[in-house]
């Protein structure tokens, strides 16, 4: 890992990289190392985190409500917890999801909904969200070049906002909103494991989105 010139070690912005479903070393998988590996060379620390396999249920809302009324505490037992303490450790956030019926996994849509409990906390006890400020950068892959990766791209910048995230894309012209790739629909066995491999394109988008989100994360840090 690159350290800037005048830096010492441990002061590099930290940036969790989370693979939201997908085959354990599929399409999202390789998105995903694309990224890390970008935000490596920008001088952050990446860490890789895959739900895959996690068991994650999704919120409860006002159904249960525990988290308004303990100051922004879950009482679901699950997988969450673990992760939620590794992306609240770190400066930027680069979520990847796999298009199903033209939209995110519903395994990250579950995941991602279980971060109400901290916004709750900060809206009905005061203080601030615990996401905000945190730098965002979105990966989608689908089957097909109009598989819905850009509606897939627009829910995971959609929870950035909603945690008063900052979202960055990646370099023109390969990652505007985020990156995207995909699979590939053609041949006896569409959809390979590793079709997106076969997209320069996908994978600089993704490479340039995890850059910038270390930078972003790197200069708010000088900033703050």
């Amino acid at each position: 890992m690159a350290i800037r010139p005048g830096e010492q070690p441990g002061e590099q912005p930290r940036v969790c990289v989370i693979q939201g479903g997908g085959r354990p070393r599929g399409n999202t998988y390789h998105l995903c190392r694309a990224a890390a590996r970008g935000a490596t060379e920008a001088g952050a620390e990446a860490v890789n985190i895959s739900l895959v396999g996690k068991r994650i249920s999704p919120c409860l809302g006002y159904a249960c409500d525990h988290c308004r009324r303990t100051e922004g505490n879950c009482c679901i037992d699950d997988d969450f917890h673990a992760i939620y303490e590794d992306v609240l450790a770190s400066d930027g956030i680069i979520v990847a999801s796999p298009v199903y019926v033209g939209t995110i996994s519903a395994q990250l849509k579950a995941f991602m909904e279980r971060f109400r409990a901290g916004s709750i906390g900060a809206v009905f006890h005061g203080g601030r969200d615990p996401m905000r400020d945190k730098v965002g950068g979105a990966l989608s892959v689908g089957i097909h070049p109009y598989g819905g990766q850009e509606f897939a791209l627009q829910s995971i910048i959609n929870f950035f906002l909603a945690e008063e995230m900052i979202v960055v894309g990646g370099d023109t012209p390969h990652a505007y909103f985020g990156a995207a790739g995909e699979s590939g629909a053609e041949g006896p066995h569409p959809c390979p494991a590793d079709g997106i491999l076969e997209s320069h394109s996908a994978l600089e988008g993704a490479r340039t989105v995890g850059t910038r989100v270390a930078a972003i994360a790197h200069a708010l840090r000088r900033i703050n």
